[in-house]
């Protein structure tokens, strides 16, 4: 057991992060307040935290993640792949153009696919919309599984 100086809580061991340069070998904040510290600096200092992710994102360790999450989100959803690649080949073939934001007119959209079984049927969203559409769709299958 070990108390935790930041929530004064005493937690079992497993609640702390290790640390090799602490004397009993843990971080003496606990998980739940480690986490809040770091999500509270993540909000107040955005720009730093982009730069630290963009500067790790291409080191050698960082790349190596990168890889193992896209390979691993590739098995995962492969009909997203497959329909992304056909989206892809169309437009660099010419059969499919580019079209600003259907709800902004952004120039710069992505291809939004609402069922991936008909790949070359998209809607053009710039970016803060696609993710808005996503979010909006997993809050609604969310809603259906209750």
């Amino acid at each position: 057991m070990k108390t935790c100086f930041k929530c004064r809580r005493e937690l079992p061991l497993t609640e702390f992060y290790r640390h090799k340069r602490m004397a009993d070998g843990h971080l003496g904040k606990c998980k739940e307040c480690t986490r809040a510290d770091v999500a509270a600096y993540r909000n107040a200092n955005p720009e730093a935290t982009a730069a630290r992710k963009s500067a790790y994102s291409k080191t050698a360790a960082g790349k190596a993640v990168l890889r193992r999450t896209y390979l691993k989100r590739r098995g995962t959803h492969p009909e997203q792949f497959a329909a992304n690649t056909i989206v892809s080949n169309a437009i660099k073939l010419g059969r499919l153009i580019p079209q600003p934001c259907f709800i902004c007119g952004a120039q710069r959209a992505e291809a939004h696919h609402a069922d991936y079984s008909l790949p070359l049927a998209v809607t053009w969203l710039c970016k803060k919309h696609h993710v808005e559409t996503h979010q909006l769709a997993k809050q609604l299958k969310r809603k259906e599984a209750q």
